[in-house]
């Protein structure tokens, strides 16, 4: 019994570190991802290109721009 306690709070820990690295690597990705978002406007790509590459609707793709988000 003891020995299933330890492995169940095992498994846990080891869903647990791996969630947050997932989570970390998502954030790095969306940080990516935002600014070459802004990149592509201050280049003149049209936010309704952005939002059809995205599918972000435009207030997000304005938000991103604007640092909002």
């Amino acid at each position: 019994m003891e020995q299933d306690r330890a492995e169940a709070l095992s498994a846990v820990e080891a869903a647990t570190a791996d969630r947050r690295a997932a989570d970390e690597a998502a954030a790095a990705a969306r940080d990516v991802q935002s600014d070459a978002i802004r990149l592509a406007l201050t280049a003149g790509v049209p936010a309704a290109r952005l939002r059809d590459a995205t599918g972000f609707s435009l207030a997000r793709i304005y938000q991103i721009r604007d640092g909002r988000r």
